[in-house]
């Protein structure tokens, strides 16, 4: 069995490539939180938007449906005088 002699230098560039790999992988972890959260955000504001037009919808065809049922009711009024 060869023995083999292992460096300061060497265990420093080890050293160093590890740490760049470290910062690396922590930048990405930020980022893929980041695009998480802008997801997350995201679905809500379309639920939100999803909300507020059922609600438009519903008071239009309220409106729609109200104002059908009165020109009925005028028009049988009218034809029963």
């Amino acid at each position: 069995m060869a023995d083999e002699v292992i460096t300061l230098e060497f265990l420093a560039r080890l050293c160093r490539q590890t740490l760049q790999e470290a910062r690396a992988l922590r930048k990405e972890v930020a980022e893929v939180r980041t695009f998480g959260l802008q997801t997350v955000d995201y679905a809500r504001r379309i639920e939100r938007r999803m909300s507020e037009q059922r609600d438009d919808l519903e008071l239009m065809i309220k409106a729609e449906l109200g104002a059908a049922l009165a020109n009925m009711r005028y028009s049988f009024d009218r034809s029963a005088a």
